[in-house]
């Protein structure tokens, strides 16, 4: 059994981890209307959706972050009639309608804000935490600071975090006195 302490060190920051499931759960669970459906199929064609999606949110990161600071829906549709031949084998589709339902259908959420119900270790205590992955302003489309996060976070997991990772993992071996395991951290590193 636990002990306090260990407990409130086991939950420290698990808002933080929860938030990340959020936006993944947001991401893939969505309304599957008959029209994506009638183009993208059922079973693994929806994998490719999903897919697509994630790299819509891609598509929005770079844009925003390069010199031209603006991402429309034409931005986002010219970009989809790029690369959707490399996610479908028919061509029947509308490039137009994926990208607003992409946009306003998945990550706007349908213009609401989703929350899920999340352990919160500061008040330790279940809490609705809402999730907003684009916001858009004028016509022209930004990832908000959540969304730009969990990008940067699963590209740079396995290659800048990895020996940060490792790092840590042996630091906090030491700490429990887990030597064995540190050591085997340590030869990782190196």
């Amino acid at each position: 059994m636990l002990l306090r302490n260990e407990v409130t060190e086991v939950l420290n920051g698990f808002e933080k981890r929860m938030k990340f499931i959020n936006i993944v759960r947001n991401i893939v669970e969505y309304k599957y209307s008959d029209a994506i459906r009638s183009i993208f199929g059922n079973g693994e064609e929806k994998d490719k959706f999903t897919n697509l999606i994630l790299s819509v949110m891609v598509f929005i990161k770079e844009r925003t972050l390069g010199e031209d600071l603006d991402c429309t829906l034409a931005d986002i549709k010219h970009f989809l009639d790029e690369i959707i031949p490399i996610f479908l084998d028919n061509e029947q589709y509308d490039t137009e309608y994926i990208a607003k339902y992409i946009v306003v259908e998945i990550l706007q959420h349908g213009g609401e804000i989703s929350a899920f119900q999340s352990f919160n270790s500061h008040t330790m205590s279940f809490e609705m935490m809402p999730i907003r992955l684009i916001d858009e302003k004028n016509g022209k489309y930004t990832l908000t600071d959540d969304a730009f996060d969990f990008l940067f976070r699963i590209k740079d997991i396995d290659s800048t975090l990895d020996y940060s990772v490792t790092r840590f993992k042996m630091q906090e071996y030491m700490k429990r006195d887990n030597y064995s395991e540190a050591l085997e951290q340590s030869r990782e590193l190196v």
